[in-house]
């Protein structure tokens, strides 16, 4: 299969772009052949990406002027990709409310103004290709994960959310697919700085590492390679779906 074709020309957005996931999707994503947005807080440096811009994901009407953008220098929308994400370390008892509001803001609240953003945009395409918009999810929504509370609490809403947009759009004849990725341990800037503030960053981290089946952490290329994968053709039966790429953690 040449990868430099299969998503040749679609115009997407990925949000959360600075992050380590964000930088390896919009490197990915470019690579197959997507016209990418790559979208943060400030205006992320990425080479790969054709367009960057700010966007502040919490705030319902920064959407609708960043598709606005988006689809008046590159084209229509095609793919949007929910990647912003904040993780607080804490357990149930010792999380603030303003913790738990930030976390709930900028991990459930934003992408599902994402979605709704996304299918306004994309619902009355004519393009041949199905609109798809992947939210990254985390196994913290599937599994418990006592230090991440919050978190959790947000990705497994967001979870929900994505599988009600999906249905939603299947049920309304949309041509839009709704999938939320549930990524593991990934080497990331997020994981390290949960590691330190539960102990010695890297022994934490080694910790993790020893607990996969596989002995190692995921990185940040073998999420964007599932994204991919779930935005192309080659996932067309896919929507409604959280799907759990862990390295084999919670079959363990």
């Amino acid at each position: 299969m040449d990868l430099t074709r299969r998503l040749a020309g679609r115009v997407t957005l990925v949000t959360g772009a600075s992050g380590g996931i964000g930088q390896a999707t919009v490197a990915r994503l470019a690579a197959e052949g997507a016209l990418v947005a790559a979208s943060d807080l400030t205006a992320p440096d990425l080479p790969a990406a054709a367009l960057t811009l700010a966007l502040d994901v919490t705030r319902p009407g920064a959407w609708e002027a960043a598709i606005a953008q988006v689809q008046d220098r590159l084209g229509p929308l095609d793919i949007l990709i929910n990647g912003a994400g904040l993780a607080i370390a804490k357990d149930i008892e010792t999380t603030t409310p303003e913790e738990l509001r930030r976390s709930l803001a900028i991990n459930l609240e934003g992408p599902f103004f994402g979605l709704q953003a996304g299918i306004a945009a994309m619902k009355r395409r004519s393009a041949p290709h199905d609109g798809v918009i992947v939210s990254l999810a985390s196994i913290a929504g599937q599994v418990a994960a006592v230090p991440l509370a919050a978190y959790g609490a947000a990705k497994a809403g967001l979870v929900g959310a994505t599988k009600t947009a999906a249905i939603h759009c299947a049920e309304a004849g949309y041509p839009i697919r709704a999938v939320a990725l549930c990524p593991g341990f990934v080497e990331t800037g997020m994981l390290s700085g949960i590691a330190g503030s539960l102990g010695d960053t890297e022994a934490m981290l080694g910790k993790l590492a020893r607990r996969q089946p596989n002995g190692r952490l995921g990185t940040p290329e073998e999420v964007a390679a599932a994204i991919a994968f779930l935005v192309s053709d080659d996932a067309r039966a896919i929507t409604g779906e959280a799907l759990i790429a862990d390295g084999g953690f919670v079959a363990r």
